[in-house]
């Protein structure tokens, strides 16, 4: 959404996606994302009652298994430019 680089190439490829970074002047790229369980589903992962693959797929369909989001991005800036 804010990645200059992708907005650009899902323009060239036809699709309808906003590219908000190029509208704003932001430039960000994703640097990491971390997903933190709900304890319930991490002690049932951990004592090996389900799976990692379990657990992906439960998250793409239910509430309350991801407690916590985080997602680190970082400014992309033209070379010589510091600020």
């Amino acid at each position: 959404m804010f990645s200059q680089a992708s907005n650009r190439q899902l323009m060239a490829e036809g699709f309808g996606d906003t590219p908000l970074g190029i509208y704003l002047g932001v430039d960000l790229a994703l640097h990491s994302v971390n997903f933190k369980l709900d304890k319930r589903w991490l002690r049932r992962l951990q004592c090996g009652e389900i799976t990692e693959e379990y657990v992906r797929q439960a998250a793409a369909t239910q509430i309350n298994v991801i407690a916590e989001t985080t997602i680190v991005m970082k400014a992309v800036k033209p070379a010589g430019r510091l600020s």
